[in-house]
Protein backbone atom coordinates (compact mmCIF):
# COMPACT_ATOMS: atom_id res chain seq x y z
CA UNK A 1 0.00 0.00 0.00
CA UNK A 2 1.35 3.39 -0.76
CA UNK A 3 1.02 5.70 1.47
CA UNK A 4 2.48 9.10 0.20
CA UNK A 5 -1.04 10.40 -0.39
CA UNK A 6 -2.49 9.76 2.65
CA UNK A 7 -3.00 12.38 5.17
CA UNK A 8 -1.25 11.59 8.76
CA UNK A 9 -3.45 9.72 11.30
CA UNK A 10 -4.36 6.04 12.38
CA UNK A 11 -5.81 3.66 9.86
CA UNK A 12 -7.44 0.37 9.87
CA UNK A 13 -7.94 -1.50 6.97
CA UNK A 14 -10.28 -4.69 6.52
CA UNK A 15 -10.59 -7.21 3.18
CA UNK A 16 -12.51 -10.25 2.95
CA UNK A 17 -13.51 -12.72 -0.14
CA UNK A 18 -16.95 -12.64 -1.85
CA UNK A 19 -18.27 -15.26 -3.60
CA UNK A 20 -20.63 -15.05 -6.75
CA UNK A 21 -23.47 -16.36 -4.83
CA UNK A 22 -23.05 -13.66 -2.22
CA UNK A 23 -21.83 -15.22 0.13
CA UNK A 24 -18.04 -14.35 1.80
CA UNK A 25 -15.45 -14.83 4.07
CA UNK A 26 -14.66 -13.37 7.75
CA UNK A 27 -12.80 -9.96 7.52
CA UNK A 28 -9.19 -9.79 8.19
CA UNK A 29 -7.96 -6.49 9.65
CA UNK A 30 -4.49 -4.85 9.68
CA UNK A 31 -3.90 -1.39 11.53
CA UNK A 32 -1.47 1.43 10.90
CA UNK A 33 -0.58 4.88 10.92
CA UNK A 34 0.77 7.84 8.62
CA UNK A 35 3.11 10.34 10.40
CA UNK A 36 4.72 12.62 7.24
CA UNK A 37 6.77 14.32 10.41
CA UNK A 38 8.46 10.65 11.14
CA UNK A 39 11.93 12.26 11.95
CA UNK A 40 14.97 9.63 10.66
CA UNK A 41 18.47 9.61 12.90
CA UNK A 42 20.71 12.22 11.12
CA UNK A 43 23.22 10.33 8.87
CA UNK A 44 26.77 10.17 9.93
CA UNK A 45 29.78 11.28 7.92
CA UNK A 46 32.93 9.10 7.95
CA UNK A 47 34.84 10.70 5.61
CA UNK A 48 35.51 13.96 3.38
CA UNK A 49 38.09 13.64 0.63
CA UNK A 50 38.63 16.80 -1.21
CA UNK A 51 41.79 15.78 -2.77
CA UNK A 52 43.97 17.87 -1.08
CA UNK A 53 41.40 20.75 -1.38
CA UNK A 54 41.83 20.67 -5.66
CA UNK A 55 38.38 18.58 -5.83
CA UNK A 56 34.67 18.48 -4.61
CA UNK A 57 34.38 16.19 -2.26
CA UNK A 58 33.73 12.47 -2.28
CA UNK A 59 31.89 12.65 1.12
CA UNK A 60 31.31 9.04 2.99
CA UNK A 61 28.94 8.07 5.78
CA UNK A 62 26.56 5.76 7.44
CA UNK A 63 22.45 5.57 7.55
CA UNK A 64 19.28 3.99 7.21
CA UNK A 65 19.90 1.05 4.92
CA UNK A 66 17.12 2.21 1.29
CA UNK A 67 16.99 5.65 2.52
CA UNK A 68 18.19 9.06 0.52
CA UNK A 69 21.32 10.79 1.29
CA UNK A 70 21.67 13.83 0.23
CA UNK A 71 25.06 15.78 0.99
CA UNK A 72 24.74 19.42 0.77
CA UNK A 73 27.58 21.47 -0.71
CA UNK A 74 26.52 25.44 0.29
CA UNK A 75 23.27 24.42 0.47
CA UNK A 76 23.24 22.50 -3.39
CA UNK A 77 22.16 18.65 -2.79
CA UNK A 78 24.21 16.12 -4.32
CA UNK A 79 22.10 12.93 -3.32
CA UNK A 80 22.57 8.99 -3.70
CA UNK A 81 21.24 5.98 -2.27
CA UNK A 82 22.05 4.39 1.03
CA UNK A 83 23.39 0.93 0.49
CA UNK A 84 21.78 -2.24 2.47
CA UNK A 85 24.71 -2.37 4.72
CA UNK A 86 23.67 1.21 5.92
CA UNK A 87 27.06 2.49 3.87
CA UNK A 88 27.06 5.61 1.49
CA UNK A 89 29.37 7.44 -0.94
CA UNK A 90 28.43 10.42 -2.54
CA UNK A 91 30.72 11.82 -5.22
CA UNK A 92 29.66 15.93 -5.11
CA UNK A 93 29.75 17.76 -8.48
CA UNK A 94 27.48 20.59 -8.11
CA UNK A 95 27.85 23.60 -5.29
CA UNK A 96 31.37 24.37 -4.92
CA UNK A 97 33.11 27.61 -4.90
CA UNK A 98 36.55 29.09 -4.75
CA UNK A 99 37.52 29.19 -0.90
CA UNK A 100 35.29 28.57 1.75
CA UNK A 101 33.08 26.01 1.79
CA UNK A 102 29.95 24.61 3.78
CA UNK A 103 29.38 20.86 4.02
CA UNK A 104 25.80 19.42 5.96
CA UNK A 105 24.42 15.97 5.55
CA UNK A 106 20.69 14.82 5.92
CA UNK A 107 18.79 11.38 5.10
CA UNK A 108 15.32 11.00 4.07
CA UNK A 109 13.01 8.20 2.87
CA UNK A 110 12.40 7.33 -0.84
CA UNK A 111 8.57 7.75 0.12
CA UNK A 112 9.23 11.49 1.67
CA UNK A 113 7.48 11.18 4.85
CA UNK A 114 10.66 10.24 6.97
CA UNK A 115 13.46 12.95 7.46
CA UNK A 116 16.47 13.51 9.11
CA UNK A 117 17.80 16.80 10.47
CA UNK A 118 21.05 18.29 8.91
CA UNK A 119 23.95 16.93 10.25
CA UNK A 120 26.36 20.34 12.09
CA UNK A 121 28.11 22.26 8.68
CA UNK A 122 31.55 20.92 7.89
CA UNK A 123 33.69 23.70 6.07
CA UNK A 124 36.59 22.54 3.99
CA UNK A 125 38.54 24.81 1.58
CA UNK A 126 38.78 24.26 -2.70
CA UNK A 127 41.53 26.40 -4.71
CA UNK A 128 41.71 26.55 -7.97
CA UNK A 129 44.93 27.09 -10.75
CA UNK A 130 45.54 30.33 -11.66
CA UNK A 131 45.38 32.21 -15.11
CA UNK A 132 46.82 34.80 -16.84
CA UNK A 133 47.32 35.37 -20.50
CA UNK A 134 50.96 37.09 -22.12
CA UNK A 135 50.78 39.00 -25.65
CA UNK A 136 54.31 40.11 -25.45
CA UNK A 137 55.24 37.20 -27.83
CA UNK A 138 54.60 36.93 -31.26
CA UNK A 139 51.50 34.75 -30.75
CA UNK A 140 49.34 35.46 -27.26
CA UNK A 141 49.74 32.54 -24.63
CA UNK A 142 47.55 31.72 -21.87
CA UNK A 143 50.10 30.93 -18.46
CA UNK A 144 48.87 28.54 -15.83
CA UNK A 145 50.00 28.40 -12.48
CA UNK A 146 49.36 24.96 -10.65
CA UNK A 147 49.95 22.51 -8.42
CA UNK A 148 52.86 20.43 -10.07
CA UNK A 149 51.52 16.61 -11.36
CA UNK A 150 47.74 17.93 -11.48
CA UNK A 151 45.19 17.93 -13.88
CA UNK A 152 43.86 21.02 -14.89
CA UNK A 153 40.86 21.89 -17.80
CA UNK A 154 41.22 25.60 -19.47
CA UNK A 155 37.65 26.55 -21.58
CA UNK A 156 36.64 29.70 -22.84
CA UNK A 157 33.47 30.60 -24.41
CA UNK A 158 34.56 30.58 -28.34
CA UNK A 159 34.90 26.60 -28.12
CA UNK A 160 38.51 26.31 -26.92
CA UNK A 161 39.39 23.63 -24.52
CA UNK A 162 42.86 22.34 -23.56
CA UNK A 163 43.56 19.74 -20.44
CA UNK A 164 46.62 19.68 -18.86
CA UNK A 165 47.17 16.15 -17.20
CA UNK A 166 50.31 16.79 -15.66
CA UNK A 167 50.88 20.04 -14.80
CA UNK A 168 54.10 21.95 -14.12
CA UNK A 169 53.97 24.91 -11.27
CA UNK A 170 53.81 26.99 -14.42
CA UNK A 171 52.75 26.04 -18.14
CA UNK A 172 52.50 28.18 -21.18
CA UNK A 173 49.51 27.48 -23.65
CA UNK A 174 49.58 28.64 -26.97
CA UNK A 175 46.41 30.57 -28.21
CA UNK A 176 44.74 30.25 -31.47
CA UNK A 177 42.21 32.14 -32.96
CA UNK A 178 39.12 30.23 -33.16
CA UNK A 179 36.72 32.63 -34.22
CA UNK A 180 37.51 36.24 -33.06
CA UNK A 181 37.53 38.96 -35.82
CA UNK A 182 39.75 40.90 -36.93
CA UNK A 183 42.78 41.95 -35.09
CA UNK A 184 41.62 43.75 -32.62
CA UNK A 185 41.76 43.44 -28.89
CA UNK A 186 39.18 40.73 -27.52
CA UNK A 187 38.11 40.28 -24.02
CA UNK A 188 37.02 36.19 -22.89
CA UNK A 189 35.56 34.78 -19.81
CA UNK A 190 37.86 31.85 -19.50
CA UNK A 191 38.02 28.96 -16.55
CA UNK A 192 40.53 27.15 -15.32
CA UNK A 193 39.77 24.02 -12.58
CA UNK A 194 41.75 20.99 -11.10
CA UNK A 195 40.24 17.80 -12.21
CA UNK A 196 40.76 14.03 -11.55
CA UNK A 197 39.91 10.31 -11.64
CA UNK A 198 39.98 10.59 -15.40
CA UNK A 199 37.66 13.46 -16.03
CA UNK A 200 34.91 12.48 -13.54
CA UNK A 201 35.60 14.79 -10.93
CA UNK A 202 36.20 18.50 -10.69
CA UNK A 203 36.96 21.50 -8.59
CA UNK A 204 35.32 24.64 -8.20
CA UNK A 205 36.40 26.89 -11.37
CA UNK A 206 37.93 29.83 -11.38
CA UNK A 207 36.65 32.53 -14.09
CA UNK A 208 38.99 35.72 -15.12
CA UNK A 209 38.19 37.96 -17.82
CA UNK A 210 41.05 38.00 -20.00
CA UNK A 211 42.20 40.50 -22.89
CA UNK A 212 43.99 39.05 -26.02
Amino acid sequence: MNTESIADGAYTVRAYQQLQDGSRSDAAARSFSVDSGYQLPTPVVTGIDAANNRLLPVVTGTGVPGAIVSVLINGVANESAIASDGTWSVTTVRGGVVGSNELTVRQRERSGQGVSAASAPTSFELVAPDIAVDVSGAEPALVVTAIPGSSVTVTDGNGFTHRLTDARAVNRIRIVDNGASGSSASTRAVSVVYTGDGGRRAGAPAVKQLEF
